[in-house]
C-alpha cells in the first residue's frame, strides 16, 4: 500500500498546481477579475465535493479490493488523458468564449481545464480508504479506517503543489507545458503503480496499461510539438505585415512576448525604407503593453500621454519617479530631456526585455527591482512627478489601487 500513498501524495500535488495553473491561463483572455476566480474557487469544490461522492458510490458498488484497486490507478490515467484533450482545445476556443460573455465565458473555460481532471482525482481519496478497510481483513478496524491519514497525505501534497507551480513551474515553464507536464506525471504514476500491482489480473492491467499509455502520448506529443502546435514557429499576417514571436519570457510576474516584423519582408508599398532594426511589440500576458518602429519610437498613444503629462511641470531639475518599466520607453524618453527618473520594476524579465529589445540603458536611470508599494513606503526622497504604469494582465494590482497605497 506504500506505492499508494505516494500516488495519492502525488495527485494532490496536482489538484492546487491546477488551481494557480487554470488563473494564469485565463488571464489573457478573461483578465485579473473576481470572476476568474469566483470560476475556479467554486468549480474546484464541486469537482472535489462531486469525486468525493463517486469514490463513495464506487467503493460501494466494488466489494472486492481488486476491483476497487484497478479503479483507484485507472483515476490518474483518466486526468492525465483530460488534461491533454484540455491542452488541445483552449488555446482556440477561450478567445471564443471571452467575446461571447465574461462572466459565462470563464466558467466555461473553468469547466474545459478543471472540472474532469479534479473530479478523478478527488474520487481517488475514498477509493483508497475503502482499499484499506478491505486489505484489513478479518481484522478489528478502528477509529478512521485510514481516512485521516489518506486526508493528511493529499492535503501536504496540495501544499507541495503549490510550492512547485508558484517557484518552478510558473518562473520557468510557460502555462501550457506546465499542464502537460502535470498530465505526464498522472499518467506515469498510474503506469508504475499499475505495474507495481499484484492483485489486478492480467487483462485489467493491460487495459489500465493503454489508458496510461495514451496519456503518456497525448501530453508528451503535444509537449513536445507545442510551438508548432500553437504556430509560435508561425508568421503571423497582421495590417499587411508578417510578424513573428523573437522571444518569450515567462516569470513569477506573468509571460512575456516580444513580437517583430521586418518591413521590408512585409510585402508592404513602402518596403525597402525601412531601418535594420525591425518593429516590435511588448506583450505582457497577451495585452499590448507597447509597440516600436525601426527608430525605436513607441506607437503607442498611452506612452505620448504619459509624457505630456509629465511635460506639464518638469523642468531641469525635476526628480520623477516610474512605477512600472514596460518596455522602457517612457523612462528612456525622460532621461534624455535631462530628468533625473527612477524606476521602480519588480520582475527581472521586464528589465531583460527592454533592454534587449527597446533600447533600454539601465544606467541612464535609477532602477530598483522591488514592489512599488515597498519602494513608496520606504521612500528615500521626494519627487515632483509620479508615474505608476502599473499592470497585471489588463488590470492594476487592487492592492496598489488603495487608498492606503496613493497616501504612503
Amino acid at each position: 500500500m506504500k506505492i499508494y500513498i505516494v500516488v495519492i501524495f502525488i495527485t494532490g500535488a496536482a489538484t492546487l498546481a491546477l488551481e494557480l495553473l487554470a488563473s494564469r491561463i485565463m488571464t489573457p483572455y478573461f483578465g485579473v477579475s473576481l470572476y476568474i476566480w469566483t470560476g475556479i474557487l467554486s468549480l474546484t469544490l464541486i469537482s472535489l465535493a462531486l469525486g468525493y461522492f463517486l469514490g463513495g458510490k464506487l467503493s460501494h458498488r466494488f466489494n472486492k479490493a481488486t476491483s476497487l484497486e484497478l479503479t483507484f490507478l485507472s483515476m490518474p490515467a483518466v486526468s492525465a488523458l483530460s488534461l491533454g484533450v484540455a491542452c488541445l482545445v483552449y488555446p482556440w476556443t477561450f478567445f471564443q468564449l471571452a467575446r461571447i460573455n465574461l462572466v459565462t465565458g470563464s466558467f466555461i473555460a473553468c469547466i474545459i481545464l478543471l472540472f474532469l481532471p479534479l473530479v478523478t482525482i478527488s474520487a481517488m481519496n475514498p477509493l483508497l480508504i475503502a482499499m484499506r478497510t478491505l486489505y484489513r481483513e478479518g481484522q478489528l478496524t478502528r477509529g478512521d479506517s485510514g481516512s485521516g491519514m489518506v486526508f493528511f497525505i493529499s492535503t501536504a501534497g496540495s501544499v507541495i503543489g503549490v510550492w512547485i507551480t508558484a517557484f518552478i513551474f510558473i518562473p520557468n515553464i510557460t502555462n501550457f507545458k506546465s499542464v502537460l507536464i502535470l498530465g505526464l506525471t498522472l499518467a506515469t504514476i498510474s503506469m508504475i503503480a499499475g505495474l507495481r500491482s499484484g492483485n489486478i489480473g492480467t487483462r485489467e492491467k493491460r487495459n489500465l496499461l493503454l489508458v496510461s499509455l495514451a496519456g503518456l502520448v497525448l501530453c508528451g506529443g503535444l509537449l513536445g510539438f507545442s510551438g508548432t502546435y500553437l504556430s509560435k514557429n508561425k508568421a503571423i499576417a497582421y495590417n499587411n505585415f508578417i510578424w513573428q514571436i523573437e522571444q518569450e519570457y515567462t516569470s513569477l510576474f506573468g509571460n512575456t512576448k516580444i513580437l517583430s516584423i521586418d518591413r521590408r519582408q512585409s510585402g508592404n508599398p513602402t518596403a525597402g525604407v525601412w531601418p535594420e532594426m525591425p518593429m516590435r511589440m511588448y506583450f505582457q500576458d497577451g495585452i499590448l503593453q507597447n509597440l516600436v518602429d525601426g527608430n525605436g519610437t513607441s506607437q503607442d498613444v498611452y506612452t505620448y500621454a504619459m509624457m505630456a503629462l509629465s511635460n506639464t511641470s518638469s523642468s531641469a531639475n525635476t526628480s520623477m519617479l516610474v512605477l512600472g518599466l514596460a518596455a522602457g520607453i517612457v523612462p528612456m524618453k525622460l532621461a534624455a530631456s535631462g530628468i533625473d527618473v527612477d524606476v521602480v520594476e519588480i520582475n527581472p524579465v521586464a528589465v531583460v526585455a527592454a533592454r534587449d529589445y527597446f533600447g533600454f540603458d539601465p544606467a541612464q536611470v535609477n532602477l530598483f527591482r522591488m514592489d512599488a508599494r515597498s519602494y513608496v513606503k520606504q521612500c528615500p526622497r521626494p519627487y515632483h512627478i509620479i508615474i505608476v504604469d502599473l499592470f497585471q494582465g489588463d488590470g492594476i494590482p487592487d492592492y496598489l489601487m488603495s487608498r492606503i497605497f496613493f497616501m504612503i
